[in-house]
């Protein structure tokens, strides 16, 4: 089996995100007006939360997925280091 390349990964992840939001869609539509509508919104906010969380997200996976290999990722440097104070990009 040949691994994916990134961008492949990417439009997947972009794939997934889609098919996501658009359950949360039918979730909500199918439950109004029903004893379950309640239920859904906590579902429909869990479901959410895998799109915006900061640590764990859609978005985040594609960003460690975009900089795979490489050194950390310049998001995840922290802005001031006395350690590091040498380097330029931090």
């Amino acid at each position: 089996m040949i691994p994916l390349r990134v961008d492949e990964r990417i439009e997947l992840l972009d794939e997934a995100r889609r098919m996501i939001e658009s359950a949360s869609s039918m979730i909500t539509e199918a439950s109004k007006g029903t004893v379950a509508e309640l239920s859904s919104k906590k579902i429909v906010s869990a479901i959410a939360g895998l799109l915006s969380s900061p640590e764990e997200s859609v978005e985040t996976l594609k960003k460690n997925i975009e900089h795979d290999g490489n050194e950390d990722a310049l998001w995840t440097r922290p802005l001031v280091s006395v350690k590091n104070a040498h380097r330029r990009d931090i």
